[in-house]
C-alpha cells in the first residue's frame, strides 16, 4: 500500500511539473491569418510596384504577456522579392505605425522594424532582384 501511495505521489508531481511547464514556458509557436495582417504598404511610384505586407502572430500562451512578437513579412514586385519571419521586442504590446517605417526609392524601398527601445533592423529591397 505505501508503495503505491509513493508511486501515485511522484505521478502526481510529475503530472503537475508538465502542467506549470506548458502552461507557463511553452509559448507554441505561431499562427499567421489574413485577420491578423499587421500592415499592408504599396510603392507611390506605378512604373515600379512593390508591396509589403506584414502579418502580425498570435501567441498560443495566454500568459505569454511581455513576448516579442513574431511576424511575418512579404516583400514581392513583378515577383516575389522577400518572404520573412521577424522578432519584434515590444513587451507584449500590439504593433502599431511607431513599430515599422517604410522609405520608398524609384529602385528600392527601405523597411525599418522597431524594437520598443527604439532599436531597430534594416532590410533593404531593390525591385529588380
Amino acid at each position: 500500500m505505501k508503495k503505491t501511495v509513493v508511486i501515485l505521489t511522484i505521478i502526481v508531481i510529475l503530472q503537475a511539473a508538465l502542467n506549470t511547464y506548458f502552461l507557463f514556458f511553452d509559448h507554441r509557436d505561431y499562427t499567421y491569418g489574413g485577420e491578423e495582417k499587421w500592415f499592408v504598404e504599396n510603392s507611390p511610384y506605378p512604373e515600379t510596384f512593390c508591396q509589403i505586407t506584414a502579418t502580425q502572430s498570435q501567441s498560443e500562451s495566454a500568459l505569454a504577456l511581455n513576448a516579442p512578437t513574431k511576424v511575418f513579412i512579404s516583400v514581392h514586385s513583378k515577383k516575389q522579392l522577400a518572404n520573412f519571419t521577424e522578432t519584434i521586442n515590444n513587451k507584449g504590446k500590439q504593433l502599431d505605425s511607431s513599430n515599422y517605417s517604410v522609405e520608398w526609392y524609384k529602385d528600392h524601398v527601405v523597411l525599418k522594424l522597431y524594437d520598443c527601445d527604439g532599436s531597430y533592423h534594416t532590410y533593404r529591397f531593390y525591385y529588380d532582384d
